[in-house]
């Protein structure tokens, strides 16, 4: 049986075919369907929309952090580096009420030793993804997302907030689990054997 971790990045869109990115449909679909779900959420987007970071947090799902300004954090300088993180971390935790998960995905997956030097001096722990829907690209169909899902093993899945689709292709997601021999699992499940590698990826 595949075990999967959806995981969602709440980021401001850099594509043409995105929603309203409120997260309103998807959190609705979400708990409807009980679904283990972990969101890594950007500063300058968290800055923007407080109420849908209270109702993430409201719902009970982690929260980790997706940096301010999706910025590929290898360029910044080492003080550049800091104060996006730590930029990020302040907004997140103050509209939270709360301090969150102490994980950060690096915007496109690209991280160094340096970032994940000075991620660590916030007590961050790089955090990766094994499986991409690949919801980022222009025109994307639903179906295509779910088999994107299920065509590799187990492992933690990157869903982005800001698609048209994407509560449509989350409740299809989960309707085709059974079908795909596949439960839904808490990231913690993976973090043990899965970080971030220095290599450019698709999203």
């Amino acid at each position: 049986m595949r075990r999967i971790a959806v995981t969602i990045d709440c980021e401001h869109p850099d594509k043409p075919h995105f929603g309203p990115n409120d997260l309103s449909d998807v959190l609705d679909v979400v708990t409807g369907a009980n679904l283990p779900l972990t969101f890594f959420v950007q500063g300058s987007w968290a800055s923007a929309r407080p109420e849908s970071v209270k109702r993430i947090v409201d719902a009970g799902y982690g929260i980790g952090s997706h940096s301010y300004w999706h910025a590929q954090l290898p360029m910044l300088t080492d003080d550049g580096v800091r104060f996006d993180i730590g930029l990020a971390k302040d907004i997140i935790e103050t509209v939270c009420g709360r301090p969150q998960l102490p994980l950060l995905r690096p915007p496109y997956g690209v991280a160094d030793g340096r970032v994940r030097r000075i991620a660590a001096e916030f007590g961050y722990r790089l955090v990766d993804w094994d499986l991409d829907s690949v919801d980022w690209d222009h025109g994307q169909s639903v179906e295509t997302f779910v088999e994107n899902a299920f065509a590799a093993g187990s492992g933690s899945l990157l869903v982005h907030s800001w698609p048209r689709h994407t509560a449509d292709s989350i409740g299809a997601l989960v309707a085709a689990a059974k079908q795909h021999d596949a439960v839904f699992v808490e990231l913690d499940e993976f973090l043990d054997s899965r970080d971030t590698p220095s290599v450019t990826r698709s999203a």
